[in-house]
């Protein structure tokens, strides 16, 4: 009997843990772009200015050129012309006076104005659509 036990044999067990993985779709994520629209009414002051030419008649002799000037809000140049006698005189023709005069006015302007915004929606798994965030800009 001493042969039989040297000759038993325990046969050894072991377990191995096999893994695997696939994908199961619990829902959809969709996302859209909504763009509003707003018309606002923009206002702003405009300024125009018109200039009014007057010429005044002087015809007076004078030495030199007198220059450019400004009186009261009137730009003022002269016009001259030389005049052939014994001798070389400068006389003083005219001048143009310029008068300036502003007018402000309010004028109103529709403008379109856009907003656009972000709209996600998730569809579970069981066909439900649900709106889970909004945003704007």
């Amino acid at each position: 009997m001493a042969d039989d036990a040297s000759d038993v044999r325990i046969p050894l067990v072991e377990e191995r843990l096999v893994t695997s993985k696939r994908e199961v779709e619990t829902g959809r994520v969709r996302v859209r772009t909504l763009v509003d629209e707003n018309e606002t009414l923009v206002r702003e002051t405009l300024r125009h200015s018109t200039v009014e030419v007057e010429r005044v008649t002087i015809e007076r002799e004078i030495d030199e050129i007198p220059p450019v000037r400004e009186e009261g809000g009137v730009t003022i140049i002269p016009v001259v012309r030389e005049v052939l006698v014994v001798q070389k005189k400068l006389i003083l023709a005219e001048e143009v006076h310029l008068r300036r005069q502003i007018q402000i006015e309010e004028q109103a302007q529709p403008v379109l104005l856009k907003t656009q915004r972000a709209v996600i929606e998730r569809q579970q798994s069981g066909g439900g659509l649900s709106t889970t965030q909004e945003e704007s800009l």
